[in-house]
């Protein structure tokens, strides 16, 4: 049987816990329908999981006892950062929560020249894309948390230079990519639904990206970017560049 999971970050993690988080508390008490001496899982998103018991369970909380530390698992040294445009905020949800079951480490929404929004979204929907992202960590049995960078402009990720691979998505693209052992830090960009201008194209090439075609049909921005991700992922995880 597997052991219910929760999360909780690095500060919080103590000998004893009380945890007063109500939709962590209806989780355990009403769904999971767990009891006093049942253990669980406690992530910290930074690569610690811990093994719990719960000692208390009151109506506005309940508490736990740490036994002992599960697993301790050290950043993956290849990072794949997320790079996808401003758009319908259901599907940057579907990415954040797909792409980090797929192992993405850092996502980089930003603005270009064709997209739907250009206005940066307000904190309230950067905390519910953060906890999307947590849970889609839990779910995936992850123990680190990808990070969410604020918007930014198309310019300001194509002018990064601390990658040693970077892709994008483009019908104008090729059906062929290689990755290397040297490839430790790989960035991955999906266009805006009328795609990139003639102008961003000059960029992306001028910054020496490689242009890989997945498809001979035009996909939307969400189904490219979990394409994208998982192509690359196979690549790392075993598959043959």
């Amino acid at each position: 049987m597997n052991l219910a999971r929760i999360y909780l970050p690095s500060s919080q993690i103590k000998e004893e816990i009380r945890v007063k988080d109500k939709k962590i508390i209806n989780k355990i008490k009403n769904v999971l329908r767990l009891f006093k001496e049942d253990k669980l899982l406690v992530f910290d998103g930074e690569g610690k999981e811990y093994l719990f018991e719960i000692i208390q369970i009151k109506k506005d909380y309940f508490k736990i006892r740490k036994i002992e530390l599960k697993r301790k698992i050290s950043s993956s040294p290849i990072k794949i950062f997320l790079a996808f445009p401003l758009f319908r905020k259901e599907r940057i949800e579907f990415i954040l929560e797909k792409a980090t079951e797929l192992g993405v480490d850092k996502f980089l929404p930003f603005v270009s020249q064709r997209t739907i929004m250009h206005t940066p979204p307000s904190s309230l929907y950067y905390e519910r894309w953060r906890k999307i992202i947590i849970e889609a960590t839990r779910q995936s049995n992850r123990v680190w948390v990808p990070s969410l960078e604020k918007t930014q402009y198309l310019e300001e990720i194509i002018e990064e230079n601390k990658y040693d691979k970077k892709i994008v998505a483009s019908l104008q693209g090729e059906y062929n990519i290689k990755i290397t052992k040297e490839d430790k830090n790989i960035l991955l960009v999906v266009g805006p639904e009328g795609d990139f201008s003639e102008e961003e194209y000059k960029l992306l090439k001028e910054a020496n990206f490689s242009f890989l075609k997945l498809s001979s049909y035009t996909l939307r921005v969400e189904t490219a970017a979990i394409f994208l991700v998982g192509l690359i992922r196979y690549f790392i995880d075993g598959g043959k560049s």
